[in-house]
């Protein structure tokens, strides 16, 4: 059997489901039998030719951010907005100037990322252990043994600590073998600052190098989609992380041509995407002959902090076309086709 595990997958929106659907359709022409785990929150429309269990109760990211889940008021969006998309890139560039090359060094104190407060720590833990209550259950159901591959296409650290204390409990014998594909960057500067944000990101580092013997044993492999991701992850533990290739099975389209040029933002409204910043590249283009389409569902909901204010912004704007719910496979093709320029 080959199982995808994807607990992010509630639905047909977004690339979730149509990333598992290539993998799966795959693994059965190889001769897997396909097995499909998802959200409890799954519904679809549309018959899927696999085996579905509907198994875990929150989404990657809600585990991952489950401090931010909480719809935020507006004011507190609006301080998040002002943090997040005006004062701390003003404080960025004034520290360039001042420390220059040493810049790398001082960022660590300025923006430090291990200011975690007790509860975000609590309900971290909490999410772990319901992951792992989740999936405690689910390969029980299954019976899997070593002849079977269980693929976690979406996966995080908090994620990663549920799976190895699963393990743990059933014992090391006749276990499949568990492929994990990691999709986030653990940094945030450029290459030549990662030694100095390592010392913020100990956490990380315990949990990879408490997998070792996982990994040694052959229980556990590691992946990420990229060879610059891959090359962040492998700084962490004798773990070794290869480059997984993304599915392709969209055939190349032919290129809609408008009177106007179409600028397009795709995916969910995220900050590290740099979303927050679009209203004021819209307006920077007021003068020219475009027009923008941007997709804007949020990826927890309430969205990250100033994603609301930023669309709210957005639904103001004559030459914005906004899709505000995730997108099928089918709508992100024809909004690509549209594309003249990506951002």
């Amino acid at each position: 059997r080959f199982v995808l595990i994807d607990q992010s997958i509630t639905g047909e929106g977004g690339h979730y489901l149509s990333y598992a659907r290539a993998v799966l359709d795959s693994a059965a022409e190889e001769g897997f039998l396909p097995v499909l785990c998802v959200n409890q929150r799954f519904c679809t429309a549309n018959g899927l030719p696999y085996r579905i269990y509907p198994a875990f109760t929150y989404t990657s990211l809600e585990a991952l951010s489950s401090f931010r889940l909480s719809r935020s008021s507006e004011d507190g969006d609006r301080l998040r907005y002002l943090w997040g998309g005006v004062i701390k890139p003003a404080i960025q560039r004034v520290a360039r100037t001042v420390f220059g090359a040493n810049y790398g060094k001082v960022r660590a104190h300025l923006f430090p990322q291990n200011s975690v407060s007790q509860k975000e720590t609590k309900e971290q833990s909490y999410k772990t252990a319901c992951f792992a209550k989740d999936l405690c259950s689910l390969l029980s159901l299954l019976r899997l043994n070593k002849e079977d591959i269980v693929f976690f296409p979406t996966i995080s650290v908090v994620e990663l600590r549920g799976l190895k204390q699963t393990l743990q409990r059933m014992g090391e014998n006749n276990l499949p073998t568990f492929r994990l594909l990691f999709r986030w960057s653990l940094f945030r500067g450029r290459r030549q600052d990662y030694s100095n944000e390592l010392p913020a990101l100990g956490y990380i580092q315990d949990n990879f190098r408490a997998c070792e013997v996982l990994y040694t044993k052959g229980i556990l492999r590691f992946y990420t989609d990229s060879d610059r991701l891959s090359e962040q992850y492998n700084l962490f533990s004798q773990c070794m992380f290869s480059v997984l290739p993304i599915p392709h099975t969209q055939y190349p389209t032919i290129n809609i041509r408008h009177e106007k040029k179409v600028i397009s933002y795709l995916g969910d409204a995220r900050i590290e995407k740099g979303f927050i910043h679009l209203p004021e590249i819209v307006d920077a283009l007021s003068s020219e002959d475009v027009q923008f389409q941007i997709q804007a569902n949020y990826n927890i909901p309430g969205g990250e902090g100033g994603i609301a204010i930023c669309r709210k912004r957005l639904q103001q704007k004559k030459n914005v076309m906004l899709y505000e719910s995730a997108l099928d496979a089918g709508e992100y093709t024809s909004a690509l086709s549209r594309t003249d320029i990506m951002l």
